[in-house]
């Protein structure tokens, strides 16, 4: 019925439209596609509007991106700068006669003389390969040192540094590692005042002395042979001490030079 009524008014309007004078129809004409012609403007210009308020809202979000991560920017080059302002009055009281950037070099320099001298007395774990090969050479021996129930005792002088009791303990781990009896470190004061104090001292006994002599090759691939160590061949059988008393230095391989 809808379909029906809607014919009917469009052959109405037709027929109408057909009674018009040629020029008249054409104004309609005329006027019908200058209508169509805004709508279809208007609603180019409204798409146009939404697809540019879609690229306006991206590009304040992107703008506020780029702000923050300029305000984060800005406040680590603040902090860095708070952090270097020391290093700056540094170089100045240090070298006053030099402009500010070459007495910031100098300081890096100097720096790194002294990062390097100290790096010597720092405690180096030993080289892996270099500890295999060790723990590997005392295991040889492992049933020998049972047999003749052989103990290592392992200590070091109430003043020694923090570096060599580390380098005690690492000689601990390794022969325990090659599955011998071993105990400390222990801290104790063997030696007194009235003594001449050695940098290291090897205790065992006499007729004992080939075991000793293994443990000792094994150990010198650590610890630097010098004739300032001593040896004392006087302890009870079954008995092996290394007492450390000196300072220690250690090569980039974890080598350490007691002395």
């Amino acid at each position: 019925m809808g379909k029906s009524i809607i014919f009917e008014s469009v052959k109405k309007w037709s027929a109408e439209y057909n009674k018009l004078e040629r020029r008249q129809r054409n104004v309609i004409f005329f006027v019908l596609g200058g209508i169509i012609l805004l709508i279809l403007l208007v609603w180019k210009v409204n798409s146009r509007l939404d697809s540019l308020k879609g690229e306006i809202t991206a590009l304040k979000r992107q703008n506020s991106d780029v702000r923050q991560a300029l305000m984060a920017e800005k406040s680590a080059y603040i902090e860095l700068e708070q952090e270097f302002e020391p290093f700056k009055m540094l170089a100045k009281k240090q070298y006053p006669h030099m402009e500010l950037q070459e007495g910031l070099s100098k300081l890096i320099d100097d720096f790194q003389i002294s990062k390097r001298v100290v790096a010597r007395y720092e405690y180096i774990p030993l080289a892996s390969e270099k500890r295999r090969q060790i723990v590997s050479a005392l295991q040889n021996y492992r049933y020998d040192f049972a047999k003749e129930d052989i103990n290592i005792e392992v200590s070091c002088e109430l003043w020694v540094s923090s570096e060599v009791k580390k380098l005690a303990e690492e000689i601990v781990s390794m022969l325990s590692e090659a599955e011998l009896n071993v105990s400390g470190p222990k801290f104790n004061t063997l030696f007194d005042p009235q003594m001449p104090v050695y940098p290291v001292q090897w205790g065992y006994n006499q007729g004992q002395e080939y075991l000793f002599g293994q443990l000792y090759q094994a150990l010198g691939n650590l610890i630097t042979p010098s004739s300032k160590h001593t040896r004392d061949k006087t302890l009870p059988k079954g008995k092996i001490t290394i007492h450390f008393a000196g300072h220690v230095e250690f090569d980039a391989a974890g080598m350490a030079t007691i002395y």
